[in-house]
């Protein structure tokens, strides 16, 4: 009797072996199975998440934001003060507030580094939802001339100008700067060659003494950056629905 005891004890302990091994093995697959979900959904294109602008983790929209310039091009300038650093500068500021909304951003550049314009274009085409170049603006004859103008190309995506009206209206609305509208280029490689809605936001006049004043300001470019952020999500509000189909 003592030893059927000790025997069909080991034969107890012998089947929770054998449970807890195919526990362990179905925990394992799962892993796995969940890993390869996650790994083919971030392969491509993110999935557009809801149109107000709030997405979950699995369907984000993805933004490119492009700082204009870089490197040996400094864009324009007045003394010390070059736009290729203004622009990158603000563009950061941009990607923070986009992410801390759950966006997915991918900057074309994160320091003084010069990518060139088409291959600019094609991480917009590739990556993106939309494409946000930014940049700063000068008059070399007449420095009364100020304020913030967005540029869009009406050739290529036909979304693009509603784009570039909502970052416009938002960011002049942010800021109080003085708005000298929405105009159309055929020839900037960056919104000529990029398929997805894109714009070309220039933040204000260098050559201006209030516009330069204000924009080399920390205060300043945080008010730019929630402009753009609230006319990108202004934009997926009204189009979100479009850019699905």
């Amino acid at each position: 009797m003592g030893m059927g005891r000790r025997y069909g004890r080991k034969k107890s302990l012998s089947g929770r072996a054998i449970i807890l091994a195919l526990a362990l093995v179905l925990v394992a697959v799962g892993i796995y199975a969940l890993a390869n979900v996650f790994k083919n959904n971030g392969a491509g294109l993110p999935v557009i998440g809801k149109t107000s602008g709030t997405v979950s983790k699995d369907t984000r929209t993805c933004i490119v934001i492009d700082a204009g310039h870089g490197d040996d091009d400094p864009g324009t300038s007045y003394g010390d003060i070059l736009e290729k650093d203004l622009n990158l500068s603000i563009a950061k500021k941009v990607q923070v507030l986009l992410e801390a909304k759950n966006y997915r951003v991918v900057m074309t550049r994160t320091n003084d580094t010069l990518v060139p314009l088409y291959d600019r274009a094609a991480i917009g085409s590739r990556e993106g939802h939309i494409f946000v170049s930014i940049h700063q603006n000068s008059m070399e004859n007449d420095s009364t001339v100020n304020g913030m103008e967005t540029w869009y190309n009406e050739n290529t995506n036909p979304l693009s100008q509603h784009l570039a009206r909502s970052v416009q209206q938002e960011a002049v609305a942010a800021t109080g700067a003085g708005s000298l509208g929405l105009k159309t280029n055929t020839n900037f490689v960056v919104i000529r060659e990029t398929k997805v809605p894109s714009c070309l936001f220039e933040t204000g006049y260098l050559s201006n003494k209030k516009d330069r004043e204000n924009v080399v300001t920390d205060a300043y470019q945080d008010k730019v950056a929630r402009g753009i952020v609230k006319g990108i999500e202004r934009f997926f509000e009204e189009y979100g629905e479009e850019l699905k189909k």
